[in-house]
Order: C-alpha cells, then structure tokens, then sequence
C-alpha cells in the first residue's frame, strides 16, 4: 500500500473537518476524491503531507509512517519528501521564470547542479506540452492552464512517490480546463500513483481506478468508478450525484503510445521513476 490512513481527524477550532477518515492507496493508483464543498476532501489532501496537521490517526505514505498530533521534525520533514502537491492556484514563484520554478527545488533540495537541473526541467516542461518561448516566460505571462502544467511539472520533478491534486482545474477558464486534463490523463496511463480532489465528474470516471465519495468530514463511500459514479450503494451518493448532473459512464482508456526505437527521444514521453 503506498498511501494507508487510518482515523485521520482534524478540527478547525469547534469545527469537525475530519471524522475518523480512512484511506487506501496502492503503487500506481489513481483515486478520485469527489464530495460537496466543506466535505473535508482538501484539508484531507494537505493533511497527507502535514500542510495542515492533523489532531489523530495514523498517516503511512511509502515506508514513512507519522502518528499525529505527536510527531517530529524530522519525521515531517521524511513524511513531506513522499508527495509533491499541485495546488488549485499554482502557487508558483512570481518573480521566477517557468523553467526556474520547476528547477529551484532540484538546485536547492537536491543539489543537483544548474545545468543538470535546466536539462531535466526542459524536459519535464516539455513533457506536459510547453514550448521553449513559454518556458522563459515568467507566470503573469501565462495562461492558467500553462501555470497549472508547470505546477504539475515542478511536481513530477522532485519525483515524489505520489502526487497530490486539489481541483487542478477549479480556477480554470473552461476552455483551458482539457490541457490540464489531458497532462492528468498522460500521468494515469503511466500509472503514476495520484490523490485527485476534483469536481470534473466525467474526468473522474475516466482515470480513476477508485473513487471516495466525502461527506461531513467521513468517507461515505469507496470503490470503482462504475460503483461509486454510475451505481451508488448509498443514498446520500446518489443525491449527490443527482444534484451536480454527473456523468456517470466511464470511458475506457487509450492505450499510450509505443516506445520509438530509433534513438531519438526528443518526442518520447519521459518515464518518471516513483519509487
């Protein structure tokens, strides 16, 4: 299991977010965490890597295991080099440009030489569609869905063991949403192990291998999308689903391009190793 949660509550003053929340995630799953507004699902994800700390339950990602509330700078710090985040609104450097913001935490985290470090971040920004122009650009000069691909590209290139969404494309203008999508969508077939907090229900039954449904601060309901979106064991899932108009079918998904054989890797899809 690369993710385990187990009795996972947290509380904002008197209010309860997290209820006793459980969560499984295996190597190379993509889980679709889907729930009303003020259900918990974002203060769960930042709860994973201690960007809100938690007040009990038990957190494992990989081999790093944190009991809260009682845990160590140093097993934070462990817990954190597990995840990378990708954030609703970017949260990129301002005064950086696109290749700087990816590059930084391998020059200053990883003390990866600069050179070293602008290769893998060419490669990376290239990755998720941006050409050599956008990467000089500094993020007022971008669109959101550009600032969100480097967001996901900063993300892939500390290689965490999982990354963490939260609505990626909520900020979105609906025309730039696809872009962001479709960079997800590459990850997925990769089997690139992702937590997705998300409101793009017809996205979610595409990608994702499970689906949480989140209510009131507790999982409602776990389990394959063609169980949680299209057939919902409970009520309080199907009224949700009512009420926001879900697309319930899942589309199955492509089949990833062949590997070229004739040494030129230029266009080849770059292989991020996780774990």
């Amino acid at each position: 299991m690369m993710i385990d949660v187990r009795g996972l509550r947290k509380s904002f003053g008197t209010n309860l977010v997290l209820d006793g929340v459980d969560l499984q995630v295996e190597e190379g799953e993509v889980v679709a965490v889907i729930g009303p507004s003020g259900s918990g699902k974002s203060t769960l994800l930042r709860c994973l890597n201690l960007l809100e700390e938690p007040d009990g339950g038990t957190i494992t990602i990989n081999d790093v295991t944190v009991n809260p509330p009682r845990f160590s700078a140093k097993q934070a710090y462990a817990l954190r080099q597990q995840t990378a985040m990708v954030f609703q609104n970017y949260n990129l450097f301002r005064n950086k440009t696109a290749l700087r913001n990816v590059t930084e935490a391998l020059v200053v985290g990883k003390k990866m030489s600069r050179a070293e470090a602008d290769v893998q971040g060419r490669r990376l920004l290239t990755r998720v569609g941006l050409s050599e122009e956008t990467i000089q650009q500094y993020p007022v000069t971008l669109s959101g869905g550009q600032q969100q691909r480097v967001s996901i590209a900063r993300a892939l290139a500390v290689r965490p063991k999982a990354i963490l969404l939260d609505e990626p494309t909520s900020a979105l203008d609906p025309e730039l949403v696809n872009e962001v999508l479709a960079v997800i969508r590459t990850l997925a077939l990769e089997h690139t192990t992702m937590v997705i907090v998300t409101h793009e229900m017809s996205f979610a039954a595409e990608v994702a291998d499970k689906v949480v449904f989140m209510d009131e601060g507790v999982v409602v309901e776990a389990g394959s999308p063609e169980q949680v979106l299209a057939n919902p064991r409970q009520d309080r899932t199907r009224r949700f689903l009512r009420e926001i108009g879900s697309g319930s079918e899942r589309r199955p998904r492509p089949e990833p391009p062949a590997d070229d054989d004739d040494g030129d890797d230029s266009t080849r899809a770059l292989e991020i190793p996780l774990g």
